[in-house]
């Protein structure tokens, strides 16, 4: 019994310390964000993270070196509602991306994504109005669009030249003007 406390207040600490970084992130994305969307929407969930996993490891740390059960019982159930929780989340990110896949295009190298491809939840929340007032000017800020752009002896690549090159999902669609129906 004895060794088992010593692995788990182990495991603990390195997740309490894990956790100071992630902590760290979300503060110094809050003094980064400017009143921009686009950094807003991941203060809140990273903060929570961090706090969570915090506050669970502290539990099993001082559980496991003071052998106290009632601390440990806390942490077990915690734990079991952290490990739910995310398991939650992977089956509702698998349902509502399941159907849509990138299909092969003439003259493409990259895979093109289309949204009417998918089904219900995500269709509808990326389909709206909101939403891609928010995603345009995350897009406009980051300037992602001129970062795709290359230029060979100071030419602009063609676009036959661009359409021939591998781009992740993410490039695809930041450059790709695709309609939502």
């Amino acid at each position: 019994m004895r060794r088992s406390n010593n692995v788990i207040g182990l495991l603990n600490f390195f997740t309490l310390v894990l956790s100071v970084p992630i902590l760290g992130g979300g503060i110094w994305l809050s003094t980064r964000s400017n009143g921009t969307e686009c950094l807003k929407f991941l203060l809140l969930p990273l903060i929570i993270i961090a706090v969570t996993i915090m506050v669970t490891s502290l539990a099993g740390l001082a559980g496991a070196c003071y052998r106290n059960t009632l601390l440990m019982s806390l942490y077990l159930v915690a734990m079991i509602l952290i490990m739910l929780v995310f398991l939650g989340f992977i089956i509702f990110a698998y349902a509502v991306t399941d159907k849509g896949s990138g299909r092969e295009t003439e003259n493409r190298a990259y895979l093109e994504y289309y949204l009417e491809d998918y089904d219900g939840w995500l269709k509808e929340h990326v389909a709206s109005d909101e939403y891609w007032t928010k995603v345009s000017s995350c897009v406009r800020e980051s300037k992602i669009c001129g970062k795709l752009g290359r230029t060979i002896h100071g030419v602009p690549e063609t676009a036959d030249a661009f359409y021939l090159r591998n781009l992740s999902p993410i490039q695809v669609s930041s450059s790709s003007s695709f309609s939502i129906y």
